[in-house]
């Protein structure tokens, strides 16, 4: 009968590479799924790949997860030797942490997306596609686990190209999560997968998807080149983009614009953690970019574009405060007063997050989502004084936003940003 194995180690005693090698070997015929979350002696995860391809072929997922992560800790893999074996096609869940790679990965990588690794945007296709003989990396992880169905690689090293291409990879997580803040990240990753559904990155720099992948769910944490792409747009049901607060580059109006447009009938949940292009004022009064290409009237379309709604989101989080305070902008003086007041379409919004700046115009602006959103059940409000702080101006805007929240049967939040943070 086959039979389902988990290591676990509790003391700080590294795991011999030989025990592991053993016990491998012992279990081979019955062995179908094995979690490792112990401290290893070097040379470890090398071995139970190789044990895993030479000896245990009926093994279906596999977990090499090392616990209290430490740059020194991270473990070389001799992807030659790996290469050697024959491919294993029964494993379909690989989760693997404190591996290395090396700068022949890369090239690997490169040359598999055929120049189109390197290119901008966050979606785009890859260009002309080659493909990598025997190649190391995460090609040659998949070229050795052909029927991969999720992947997940956390804590390592040595990538900063990443190409994955797979006929089979339904769900790949690529957390990269510097050891140290002298080790770079890794700047891009390429994925030509048909039957993905699921991409989650964190502190990737940046994503592009070949012609034919369409993931349900795509969550970019910490990222800092990742931009609206047309490519999102087939069947997107769950977007995160959380960019880096420091490094992230700025969102044009019009890819806010794009991105409402594009997913408006398939987002269930959308969170935006995004910068936006600053703008100035003009001789005439009206605003303008800062940035070249962008239109001088967009910013009144942001806010348009937003409240004609979506008629399957259930959780919409705006959690940067230049991003909430744009679209909090376009609130007119007739809005606040009650005439014409607009709606935000979204009929099933269980869950709202806003972080913007406190105005005059701000509760009028939460009271749209508030007085519009029938089965809104969860709001979370952060709120920025701006860098002009009027204390008496500011205190009776919270109060004024306190009254109106509080009176609603919602489970309710309310911050000043400096206390959030």
């Amino acid at each position: 009968m086959d039979t389902a194995q988990t290591i676990m180690h509790q003391n700080r005693v590294p795991c011999s590479r030989l025990a592991v090698q053993a016990w491998m070997i012992h279990t081979q015929a019955s062995l179908t799924e094995m979690k490792l979350k112990v401290e290893l002696e070097p040379g470890t995860i090398e071995t139970i790949l190789l044990c895993t391809l030479r000896y245990c072929r009926g093994l279906r997922k596999l977990a090499v997860l090392p616990p209290c992560p430490k740059f020194h800790n991270i473990q070389d893999i001799n992807w030659h030797s790996l290469r050697r074996c024959r491919p294993l096609a029964t494993l379909q869940k690989l989760r693997l942490s404190m591996v290395a790679f090396s700068e022949e990965d890369n090239e690997a990588a490169a040359a598999a997306a055929g120049g189109g690794v390197g290119g901008g945007g966050g979606g785009g296709g890859g260009g002309d596609r080659g493909h990598v003989v025997n190649a190391t990396g995460l090609c040659g992880l998949l070229n050795l686990f052909p029927q991969l169905c999720e992947l997940q690689l956390m804590f390592f090293k040595g990538l900063k190209w990443i190409h994955v291409e797979s006929s089979c990879l339904r769900k790949l997580s690529v957390k990269s999560m510097r050891l140290s803040p002298a080790e770079p990240h890794p700047e891009h990753i390429h994925v030509d997968a048909s039957q993905l559904q699921q991409l989650l990155l964190s502190d990737v720099g940046n994503f592009s998807l070949a012609k034919g992948t369409t993931p349900e769910r795509i969550e970019a944490w910490q990222s800092q080149q990742v931009r609206f792409s047309e490519s999102w747009a087939r069947r997107l049901s769950h977007l995160t983009v959380s960019q880096d607060s420091q490094m992230g580059e700025e969102w044009k109006d019009e890819e806010l614009i794009a991105l409402f447009s594009s997913n408006r009938h398939t987002l269930v949940t959308l969170v935006l953690d995004v910068g936006v292009c600053q703008r100035q004022r003009q001789f005439d009064g009206s605003s303008a970019d800062l940035t070249e290409g962008t239109s001088p009237t967009s910013s009144s379309s942001v806010f348009a574009s937003l409240r004609q709604g979506f008629r399957q989101l259930r959780v919409l989080q705006i959690k940067r405060c230049s991003l909430g305070t744009r679209i909090q902008t376009e609130f007119k003086p007739e809005f606040i007063a009650g005439l014409g007041a607009p709606k935000f379409e979204a009929p099933n919004l269980k869950e709202l997050w806003l972080s913007l700046e406190l105005t005059d115009a701000t509760s009028s602006f939460v009271n749209m989502f508030i007085r519009t959103c029938p089965k809104l059940r969860r709001l979370t409000v952060v709120l920025d004084s701006g860098q002009k702080k009027d204390a008496e101006a500011y205190q009776k805007n919270y109060d004024k936003m306190l009254e109106l929240i509080s009176k609603h049967r919602l489970e309710w939040e309310l911050f000043d940003r400096l206390d959030f943070f």
